[in-house]
């Protein structure tokens, strides 16, 4: 080969410079010298099996330089036989001698299986395939990247260092560092894993994407199961599985092991057969997620496992219109006296009739019509009632002897079945309507493992669960567990770690978590959607929970604990009357909490929320304060004395008891509880009665009767006067007061909704309807009772308010135009831009005041105060006005009044240049919003069925 020509075999053109890349083809002698030797560019190197030998030496030159190498003959190896042993693949390391220099990478493409070693190949730096039509297995040194693409046969790479494999071909295997791990990074894209498995030994930072997932299993670190510390990635590890699952089928398993961290993520959904088959199933079945199995190494602290969340199969039901049952009756002409009956209404005839007018008598109806009184009854009269609703129509005349009507059923399937001097034809069976729905798979959660336990010190600290089937954790460093949308369970393991803070979202009823009896310290933090979780945790004796949602812990096990404290908006429901509690304190929480609490062991403080608190023990001498809130304290029975006070603070509160224990109550009782503004009574079982006077003088009074009989809820309502601007607000409509109204026309408007008092009290608001009022019959009170019959409901809480104040004017004083001698007249402007008021609200000028009736702006409300002057302006008030005008301007002779828009002008009609200096006296002002009224004193009669 000294021969060769250098152009010809490098493909280039003689003129090229020294820096373009060249293309060096090699021939099936031996390629070497400096007609295969590379310049300063990026060259290439093309060879196949057949040009590739073990004599070749190839020098690449200073850029970045490729060996391209494809196999498509029969004999690889190039030795004249093809029917050796290593006839199935392309062998590179059968070419022995050859020698690559300054050569970067090594590109193949092969017709079939190929075996490609470039461990020797010092400066190689990235193997990669393109093409392999068959199995690939590539072998190369720490220093070099493998990159793998285009194989449809199994794959499995040892050494090299970082390694990417993406992959497309269904049901092949991708093994990676089963004899030795590599050096740098690995990621895996299989768009078609199916039944392959993925088995990953090594690397820094693991990252596995795998979609269409069947029985193929996927297994990171350590796949020879013996605890290799090597075999484990050092970096983190991320797997995402997205399933492809038969109906009813199993997603196949998940193990990782090793790493920084690890996070799986598994998206169970069905095959796009299997989806399609459940859209029209009557009973699809369900698809179950991966057992997983998490297990932490030398430096794993965090692990994160995500599953789609469960759901239950939805089953297909085909749309289908409803067809009415139709019957058709034959009438025939009838005497006087006849009785025609279809279905149970009967029609007697009054005098001779033909088959037309029979007919006629059926025809139109529609089953719960009458005959009036004063209805026409000359043809006959109607008794007796449709035994199904119908209707009929139009009378058809068959013959001169015979006409017929149409029943059809209003809904259902039933037919008329039944008639007397008439024939009824055969029915037409009706059928049942439907809603389409489409079937969909159920998903059901597999279960997670998670091992932290390591020979040493653990290092798992955090662990992170989001839709999970039975599950466990273990490490003796866990400080942080997290667990999303699940009703499984979840056991902790854990002999050293002391504090565990505990994120809960949307755990539901049914789920679990044991944490062992370790932790003395639990932190939960609530967001999301509100958890209930029956919860073991035997050693904890602090107890804190916040964030923004409720946690329901009524069926915990916590026979340790000392301290609750509540926080943020939480939700808290607990039993705390265990014998070792000794404070329960919710003041940090505005969210609802209800606790049972030992109040002669503990105390209780609670905050703004709602506190629901029931008291276990008659003995009660440790502090309870309610808080703020509209609260609830309910007395174990037998309570008859007090020994701490209870307080309920701010908001409506109700104390609860029985009637008994309440009748029984002292003077001394009434002198332990404070800030109570109901009293609702248990049923008694028998006559007794409370002396109001003990229970701290309390005006509401709800009893929960002794009756068996059904009984509708009612409340009867004190109402109290009000004055301008005060508020009271009954089962969503409010009641404004625009001027003072006395106690009856309070009780009046809300009896009728302020009908005749427009000028006093203005209605707004929605009706909830919950409620019907009774006549106040010219008193103050006025009776309620609940739409809702026989029920215990929630009681009647009329709420006190007031308007609040309004908005001002921007400029509150007058703008003054001084007259020059009798040529301009001298004139001062009020303008009322930026005042807003609304129902109740008020606004005074000049002394003189308007609280409106209606939401007022700027322009009504410069024109009711013209209105007061006596200017006509043509547009009715809006609001109602008390006072009068008590400041002037000084100096006018003759003012006048007049309005345009926002603006009220006082002119001065006299002629004279006068100079007004006290306008500051007719000032805008915003008057103080109204007090609060005091509660209205309300008794209810609980509802009982």
């Amino acid at each position: 080969v000294s021969s060769i020509d250098t152009d010809a075999n490098n493909g280039t053109d003689a003129g090229s410079t020294a820096t373009t890349g060249q293309t060096f083809t090699l021939t099936t002698g031996v390629n070497e010298g400096t007609a295969f030797t590379g310049g300063t560019g990026n060259d290439t190197f093309t060879a196949t099996n057949a040009t590739l030998t073990a004599l070749d030496t190839l020098k690449g030159g200073t850029g970045t330089d490729t060996l391209s190498i494809t196999s498509v003959t029969t004999d690889l190896n190039n030795d004249g036989d093809t029917t050796d042993t290593n006839e199935g693949a392309f062998v590179l390391t059968d070419v022995s001698g050859l020698s690559l220099t300054s050569i970067e990478t090594v590109q193949i493409r092969a017709a079939h299986n190929a075996t490609v070693n470039t461990t020797t190949f010092t400066d190689v730096t990235t193997l990669s395939t393109t093409q392999v039509a068959g199995d690939a297995a590539l072998t190369a040194a720490t220093t070099t990247d493998i990159t793998v693409s285009g194989v449809t046969g199994t794959i499995a790479t040892d050494g090299g260092k970082n390694i990417s494999v993406t992959d497309a071909t269904a049901a092949k295997n991708i093994t990676i560092g089963a004899a030795t791990v590599n050096a740098g990074t690995i990621t895996v894209t299989d768009t078609n894993q199916s039944t392959g498995a993925i088995a990953i030994d090594g690397g820094t930072t693991v990252t596995v994407t795998a979609s269409a997932r069947t029985t193929g299993t996927i297994t990171v670190g350590d796949t020879g199961a013996g605890n290799v510390a090597t075999d484990m990635a050092s970096g983190a590890i991320t797997v995402t599985a997205s399933e492809a699952l038969a109906s009813t089928g199993t997603a196949a398993d998940i193990t990782v092991e090793g790493g920084s961290s690890i996070s799986i993520t598994e998206n169970i959904t069905a095959s796009a057969a299997a989806i399609t088959t459940a859209s029209t199933s009557g009973a699809p079945g369900v698809i179950t997620g991966a057992a997983i199995a998490a297990t932490g190494g030398a430096a794993t602290t965090t692990i994160t496992v995500n599953q789609t969340a469960a759901k239950a199969a939805v089953a297909a039901v085909t749309a289908a219109t409803a067809v009415a049952a139709t019957t058709t009756a034959t009438f025939t002409a009838v005497t006087s006296g006849t009785a025609v009956t279809v279905n149970g209404l009967t029609f007697t005839a009054a005098k001779d009739l033909t088959a037309a007018q029979v007919a006629a008598a059926f025809s139109g109806l529609t089953a719960g019509d009458k005959q009036a009184g004063t209805g026409p009854t000359a043809n006959g009269t109607y008794t007796g009632a449709s035994a199904a609703a119908w209707t009929t129509g139009a009378v058809t005349n068959i013959s001169s002897t015979s006409s017929s009507v149409t029943f059809t059923a209003v809904s259902g399937t039933a037919a008329v079945t039944a008639a007397t001097n008439a024939t009824l034809g055969t029915p037409v069976t009706g059928t049942v309507g439907a809603t389409g729905v489409t079937g969909v798979l159920g998903v059901v959660n597999g279960g997670v493992t998670v091992n932290g336990n390591i020979t040493g010190t653990d290092v798992l600290s955090t662990v992170s669960l989001n839709a999970y089937g039975t599950s466990t954790v273990a490490s003796d460093a866990l400080t942080s567990l997290s667990l999303a949308n699940s009703a499984s369970g979840v056991t902790v393991t854990n002999t050293a770690a002391t504090t565990l803070a505990l994120n809960l979202d949307n755990i539901s009823t049914g789920s679990t978590l044991n944490t062992g009896d370790t932790y003395t310290t639990l932190n939960i933090t609530t967001a999301g959607t509100d958890s209930d979780v029956t919860l073991t945790a035997a050693g904890v004796q602090t107890l804190t929970v916040a964030g923004t949602k409720a946690v329901d812990l009524s069926a915990a096990t916590l026979t340790a604990l000392k301290t609750v404290t509540v926080s943020g908006t939480a939700g808290l429901t607990i039993d705390a009357s265990g014998a070792t509690v000794t404070a329960v304190n919710t003041a940090a929480t505005t969210g609802t909490v209800t606790a049972t609490v030992d109040a002669s062991k503990a105390t209780y403080t609670g905050g703004a929320g709602v506190d629901n608190v029931t008291l276990s023990s008659t003995t009660v001498d440790k502090a309870v304060n309610l808080g703020a809130g509209d609260d609830k304290l309910t007395l174990a029975a037998g309570t008859t004395a007090l020994t701490s006070e209870m307080i309920a603070g701010d908001g409506t509160d109700t104390l609860v008891m029985n009637a008994a224990d309440a009748v029984t109550a002292s003077a001394t009782f009434e002198t332990k509880i404070t800030s109570f503004e109901k009293l609702s009574l248990n049923a008694a079982s028998a006559v007794g009665t409370v002396n109001l006077a003990n229970m701290d003088d309390i005006s509401y009074v709800i009893s929960a009767n002794a009756s068996s009989a059904a009984v509708t809820e009612s409340a009867v309502v004190t109402f109290g006067a009000l004055t301008a601007g005060q508020t009271i607000t009954i089962d969503g409509i409010t009641m404004t007061a625009v001027a003072n109204a006395t106690a009856i026309e309070v009780a009046e408007a809300f009896d009728d909704s302020a009908a005749g008092l427009a000028d006093k009290l203005v209605s707004s608001g929605a009706d909830a309807a919950a409620w019907t009022a009774a006549d106040n019959a010219g008193a103050a009170t006025v009776t309620f009772t609940s739409a809702t019959a026989s029920t215990n409901v929630t009681d009647l809480n009329p709420t006190e308010g007031n308007a609040g104040q309004g908005t001002n004017a921007t400029a509150t004083t007058g703008a003054i135009t001084n007259g020059v001698g009798t040529s301009s007249q001298e004139k001062v402007d009020f303008t009322f831009t930026g005042a807003v008021l609304a129902v109740g609200q008020q606004l005074t000028f000049a002394g003189a005041t308007i609280t409106a009736k209606v939401a007022m702006v700027a322009a009504d409300i410069a024109n009711d105060f013209a209105l007061l002057a006596g200017v006509a302006t043509g547009t009715a008030a809006k609001s109602v006005s008390s006072g009068a005008f008590s400041a002037t301007t000084t100096n006018f002779t003759s003012p006048v009044w007049s309005v345009v828009g926002a603006v009220l002008t006082i002119t001065d009609t006299g002629g004279a240049d006068i100079d007004s200096t006290a306008t500051a006296a007719m000032a805008i002002t915003r008057p103080a919003a109204a007090t609060t009224p005091a509660a209205l004193a309300v008794a209810t009669t609980d509802g009982s069925g």
